[in-house]
């Protein structure tokens, strides 16, 4: 489910995590949420992406989760912030801070920071429709699939099962993965 800030309330995120939904919503950042912003580290925001993979100029996202009170929100709801430089003539609001826009939205996802899974799109799965898909599709069509570590001749091998309908696109990011970090990578 995905709404914008009218419908990140939390009755509306109660009823999707009642009825086990992932959801992305906006969340209305308060002052006191938004000072809560320059609680969080440098070295933890990340850059920010745009829906084909590309950084976006001048933005950045950070979890906001362990920094502010989420009392009678749902468990396992994540707070992500981002901020970003307001376009030529934009006034800032009383929530921006540092002379950038902070906007943020609640989440369900668990599986670690959004921008990782972005890196993984930009990196291993770049010029292919897959680096478009969302989470979910991502872990059911490639971090579902079934492999066997195997070690032979002092190599440690990682073996699919060739009649997956998603082979191909998966050892193609494995090797570009394995390009980026400058390793040699054995998948089969």
């Amino acid at each position: 489910m995905r709404t914008d800030s009218d419908g990140g309330t939390r009755e509306f995120v109660c009823y999707c995590q009642q009825r086990r939904l992932q959801y992305s919503v906006g969340f209305t950042l308060t002052t006191l949420t938004a000072a809560a912003v320059e609680k969080i580290p440098e070295h933890v925001w990340t850059p920010a992406y745009e829906a084909d993979g590309k950084v976006r100029d001048g933005a950045w996202v950070a979890e906001l989760t362990g920094l502010i009170d989420l009392t009678g929100w749902p468990p396992g709801m994540r707070v992500i912030v981002l901020a970003e430089r307001p376009h030529p003539g934009a006034q800032l609001r009383f929530t921006d801070r540092n002379g950038l826009r902070l906007t943020a939205f609640a989440t369900n996802t668990s599986r670690g920071q959004l921008p990782d899974l972005a890196w993984l799109q930009l990196l291993a799965l770049h010029g292919h429709d897959a680096s478009r898909w969302e989470p979910k599709r991502l872990c059911l069509r490639l971090f579902s699939a079934a492999a066997r570590l195997t070690r032979q001749a002092r190599q440690t091998q990682l073996r699919f099962a060739t009649h997956l309908a998603w082979i191909k696109l998966i050892t193609t990011a494995l090797t570009h993965l394995s390009d980026c970090v400058g390793g040699v990578g054995a998948w089969k």
